[in-house]
């Protein structure tokens, strides 16, 4: 059986996720049948049936495991590809999922349970940026130049689809149990529909250039505010190692 994975929980939990399969690690070593097979056998065969989709590894983040290949338009594509990824990554389970084209969101988040709440939300700009076939990848631009992060910080006043955004995040952290602090990357479908892509529970805290920091420092939480609010969040769950002087 293929490992669960934080996609089967929201699905689970009626929680928005594109459609998808995993593909276990012991293909194709011990398990030699064709990827169209295992498409077939999914819940999500007739979805996964309609091209192009988005192949990559399972527990992976930050964009490793996407190439060029990873956007795949038939199945000679998609055979292809996951074969590339096994190559790379033996040892890991794959996903085949939708590809979904539409407006991209992250939000960040703050808390446990009941008290978590939103910090604030990103667009991320692909159009900008990525290349022509649609398909960003690790290869295709360098992080580490601030200016061409294609990130804005957006207000959820008056923007119906950051709010629910913001809804849809704080709903998958709660479900997922995420502590203290993290992110929630969503993207929308071409038909208007968001779904959650991934649940980061550690995201970066680099000051003034990590996503979520960005994001608190436009609504003038300072990095030292921010640092003690995760802390306190962790300290309401273990309030034994309060300092009690």
């Amino acid at each position: 059986m293929p490992p669960k994975t934080p996609l089967m929980i929201l699905e689970h939990m009626e929680i928005p996720t594109a459609p998808f399969v995993i593909v276990p690690a012991a293909w194709p070593d011990r398990d030699r049948r064709p990827i169209n097979e295992i498409l077939s056998r999914s819940p999500h065969a007739e979805a996964l049936k309609r091209f192009p989709l988005c192949i990559k590894p399972n527990c992976e983040g930050s964009s490793k495991g996407i190439y060029s290949f990873s956007k795949v338009h038939n199945l000679a594509e998609l055979q292809d590809g996951a074969q590339k990824l096994k190559t790379k990554y033996p040892d890991q389970s794959i996903i085949i999922e939708s590809f979904l084209a539409g407006e991209e969101y992250t939000v960040s988040i703050i808390g446990s349970g009941k008290s978590a709440r939103i910090l604030g939300t990103v667009h991320l700009d692909w159009e900008s940026v990525r290349p022509a076939d649609g398909c960003y990848s690790t290869s295709d631009w360098a992080p580490d130049v601030e200016d061409d992060y294609p990130t804005r910080v957006v207000s959820s006043k008056d923007n119906p689809k950051v709010q629910q955004a913001e809804a849809l995040a704080l709903q998958a952290w709660q479900a997922l149990e995420g502590q203290d602090i993290g992110r929630i990357d969503m993207r929308w479908d071409l038909d208007g529909n968001p779904y959650v892509l991934e649940i980061n529970a550690i995201p970066g805290l680099r000051p003034s250039w990590s996503t979520l920091t960005k994001t608190t420092e436009a609504q003038g939480i300072s990095h030292q505010e921010l640092i003690e609010a995760v802390l306190e969040s962790a300290l309401e769950r273990y309030p034994q190692a309060r300092c009690k002087n």
